[in-house]
């Protein structure tokens, strides 16, 4: 059993696979490299890119011990994250879909609304009702989190390079880096 091929729950304590549904991946070319994000108790949602990606949201339910995964809904058009993992809040989705920032609602997996933009496949923190983008060639937007629409706070240009390194947030700094420079911001 491969979690290369299949999205997967274990057991913190004893790492034992609590259950497991088919994924479409491989190493090299279609990779399954966003994290499961929890939505509840009883759903995750998994999400990918590539032509065999999209979202999926799963339902997890406990049958005599047993914990037993069924697909709520899947969509190939939203949610088709590659380095990143997308961000929840209200009911909704935020992720870099292909390098497009949207929203999909998480009852259905509808797509609220999607903004084109130079993010690439950079990476996504929420803060409160904020949403702080690192774009790959490295600008860092702030954004509000709402399904009614985009809506731009703010941006700054911050380090060379591509970067597709997680974003850090500390207080009020925030750590940025690439696979050439690493900055620290102190954010207002």
């Amino acid at each position: 059993l491969t979690a290369e091929t299949r999205v997967m729950g274990f057991d913190p304590d004893t790492g034992e696979s609590l259950w497991n549904l088919p994924r479409p991946g491989e190493s090299n070319g279609g990779a399954n490299t966003s994290q499961v994000s929890v939505v509840s108790e009883s759903h995750v949602l998994t999400s990918k890119g590539y032509p065999d990606g999209g979202g999926q949201l799963i339902k997890l339910t406990n049958e005599d011990g047993h914990i037993i995964p069924s697909i709520v809904w899947e969509n190939s058009r939203v949610l088709k994250t590659k380095l990143t993992s997308p961000v929840l809040r209200n009911g909704h989705a935020y992720s870099l879909s292909n390098g497009f920032l949207e929203c999909a609602r998480l009852s259905d997996g509808a797509r609220i609304w999607k903004r084109r933009g130079r993010f690439g496949h950079g990476q996504l923190l929420l803060v409160n009702d904020r949403i702080l983008l690192h774009s790959e060639s490295g600008t860092l937007y702030l954004i509000t989190a709402s399904p009614d629409g985009y809506e731009e706070l703010g941006s700054v240009p911050t380090i060379s390079g591509v970067c597709w390194n997680t974003l850090c947030l500390y207080g009020d700094r925030v750590l940025v880096r690439s696979e050439i420079e690493a900055a620290c911001f102190e954010l207002p």
